[in-house]
């Protein structure tokens, strides 16, 4: 005889399943980006080749003697065979060369058949020079008229303007992200825009679903949304450098961040940056985190360990410090919707506890059910309930050490849709350390 489920149980089951499904759905759209991302390296190899080799007009002639009509692999085995290589050598001398490479990739043999194709069309042109640049669109200033041609006022939440739309969009300092915003809404593509700002129609979050309507949710992601790469984070004078240290070990591949998506959270600037596992940024947001800061470059002020056999973390009152280092997307626990600011009635937190990055296994120091560090959305203290609001909301980043050790944020859902807890397949979250820095404002 089946056990008759109670109500709570019926709903948690519901909750695992929607789980599972999102978590599905996240590889699939990784997988997605994956191949995406392959076919623009390809892309980009096959321009840089164009743009970069500079031929005569005899190894020119060479190159469509010898690949006119050759499919890639053929075009490998060309250049690979014996009685080939004294007939190729001075072309592929400076191929490789100038790529720096020790092979022909699948983008470099398309720029080669790309000047095989080229001298076929009658259009010589034995000087190779670098193609314009064709933006999407050429105006720097986003058009009214366009906007409200295909956006219509019942597509706007109450509140919201054209006006409001276009300021949000012109602050966006990525150009790519900025046409691509203009380019959705140009098309009237509202849906199409939230998904871009990874919004979700399956979220369990109603700030984070594609309504197809431009709402306070919608404009709150244009704004500060970058979609960067390495270049633009190392070189970006607004992002500091303890985030860009942090970075640079995961674009060098020195921190395994087991192929998942991830965070670096800031105890200087008091910010969160989450990143895809391609190394992109995703969202930048402001953090709360735990008002006794701590010492520069100390895991936690005090010592809150006690020995019974082994080092365990033990809770106490007086701390109020957010740890520093590398912690392990752990578990979901549940929160009491009262005491945080959330629009759903089951609100989660990310549960993260202290791992060693080199054995990827959790501190064994830390007993995972007693580790209480969770990521969340934003407390309401007792008391004075917009307290840690009002704190998000200032421009001042002293405000923003005012927790009692776990990280605060206003945006919770756009981590949690993106982060992976799973005991398999975890995020990992790297805190920064903090710099005693005097004034933290300036």
């Amino acid at each position: 005889m089946r056990k008759k489920l109670s109500a709570e149980e019926i709903q948690k089951k519901i909750r695992e399943r929607e789980d599972l499904e999102q978590r599905q759905l996240a590889k699939l759209e990784a997988l997605r980006n994956k191949k995406k991302w392959e076919i623009e390296e390809n892309i980009n190899a096959s321009q840089e080749f164009v743009q970069n080799v500079e031929l005569t007009e005899e190894e020119e002639k060479k190159i469509i003697e010898v690949f006119k009509g050759k499919s890639l692999k053929e075009i490998q085995k060309i250049l690979n065979k014996e009685n080939n290589k004294e007939k190729m050598k001075s072309i592929r001398k400076k191929i490789l060369t100038t790529l720096a490479i020790l092979g022909i990739t699948a983008g470099v043999g398309r720029g080669i058949l790309q000047i095989a194709e080229r001298d076929a069309k009658n259009k010589r042109q034995y000087e190779v020079k670098k193609p314009e640049k064709n933006p999407v669109f050429s105006e720097d200033i986003i058009s009214l008229e366009k906007i409200q041609k295909n956006i219509p006022t019942t597509s706007l939440e109450e509140g919201i303007t054209y006006e409001d739309i276009i300021t949000a969009v012109t602050d966006v300092e990525n150009k790519d992200s900025r046409d691509s915003i203009k380019e959705y809404l140009y098309a009237g593509d509202i849906v199409g825009l939230q998904k871009f700002l990874w919004m979700k129609e399956n979220s369990i979050y109603t700030s984070n679903q594609t309504t197809g309507i431009i709402d306070q949710n919608t404009m709150e992601r244009i704004t500060p949304y970058l979609w960067s790469f390495d270049m633009e984070i190392t070189n970006n004078p607004e992002i500091g450098q303890d985030v860009k240290d942090a970075y640079k070990e995961f674009l060098e591949g020195k921190i395994d961040y087991n192929n998942q998506n991830y965070l670096i959270i800031s105890k200087d600037s008091c910010k969160v940056y989450l990143f895809d596992k391609n190394n992109r940024l995703i969202n930048i947001q402001p953090v709360l985190i735990g008002k006794d800061i701590g010492n520069e470059n100390e895991f936690m002020p005090y010592d809150h360990y006690y020995e019974d056999g082994q080092k365990i973390y033990h809770t106490n009152p007086i701390n109020t410090n957010t740890p520093e280092g590398y912690f392990m997307a752990w578990v979901h626990r549940p929160l009491n919707s009262k005491d945080y600011i959330v629009d759903t009635e089951n609100p989660q937190a990310i549960n993260i506890i202290p791992i060693n990055i080199k054995t990827k296994k959790y501190d064994p120091r830390f007993n995972a059910i007693e580790w209480k560090l969770n990521i969340h959305p934003t407390f309401k203290p007792k008391g004075n309930e917009e307290k840690y609001e009002n704190a998000l909301n200032s421009k001042m980043i002293s405000d923003n050490y005012c927790s009692h050790g776990c990280p605060n944020l206003k945006d919770f859902e756009i981590i949690d849709d993106n982060i992976t807890c799973d005991k398999e397949n975890w995020s990992i979250v790297n805190i920064t350390h903090y710099h005693n820095k005097k004034n933290p404002d300036k």
